[in-house]
């Protein structure tokens, strides 16, 4: 390992810590062209990690793509990289290609919660429904209290939320629903109606004002 290496990671990792992502890719990026190919591939796995979330937080999202790949072309089995790139292809517009990194992170990772939440989304947005509600089921086992998967629970339960609810929905789904289903040149989207029920807001609603009617009707019965 050079000096010059070591000191533009030494730089890197700082920016990265303090939160100056703009300058940490910068150093990266410049790392990557003086790296010393014989250093541990710890340290190259560990540098391409970072990277890529500092590009994620950036919303340079390609880059970030090519930050988690660079770390599995490294560590296939990196189960982080491959959950992080998952979330990435999604916002790319390959939401195939990250239902099954999403797969491979969930069977690399399985007991991480958040990792099934995530291919749970995918997989229902692709109309995987059985794989989604195993993945759910998987979530809310290792994490009873995880928040978005029980509002995802609950409002499926209560039934499901129009696609046209789609903007009151979570920012991911509606992304999401842009990327499987509008974006030219993403995959081909399916031919089924994606389910976006996601939080119970409008069956709260409906459910008030069904009772207010109810409440009026009596009362006004009463009255009569």
């Amino acid at each position: 390992m050079s000096e010059r290496t070591e000191k533009l990671r030494k730089k890197a990792r700082g920016a990265f810590k303090a939160g100056d992502y703009e300058e940490a890719v910068q150093f990266f990026q410049r790392l990557d062209e003086n790296r010393d190919e014989t250093e541990a591939v710890e340290l190259r796995v560990s540098d391409h990690l970072s990277a890529g979330v500092a590009f994620a937080r950036l919303t340079r999202h390609v880059e970030a793509v090519q930050a988690f790949e660079a770390v599995i072309a490294l560590d296939p089995v990196h189960a982080s990289a491959h959950a992080k790139l998952g979330q990435e292809l999604v916002r790319v517009g390959r939401p195939t290609q990250a239902y099954e990194i999403l797969r491979q992170a969930a069977k690399l990772a399985p007991t991480d919660a958040n990792v099934h939440w995530e291919l749970s989304k995918v997989a229902r947005a692709l109309g995987e429904d059985h794989v989604a509600d195993l993945a759910m089921t998987a979530c809310l086992t290792l994490d009873p209290e995880h928040e978005e998967a029980r509002l995802t629970q609950v409002a499926r339960s209560s039934g499901p939320v129009t696609q046209a609810t789609a903007a009151t929905s979570d920012s991911a789904f509606a992304d999401l629903l842009e990327f499987v289903q509008s974006r030219p040149g993403a995959d081909a989207p399916p031919t089924r109606t994606i389910d976006l029920s996601y939080r119970p807001l409008v069956n709260v609603l409906l459910g008030a004002a069904a009772y207010m009617v109810l409440f009026l009707m009596v009362r006004f019965s009463l009255i009569g």
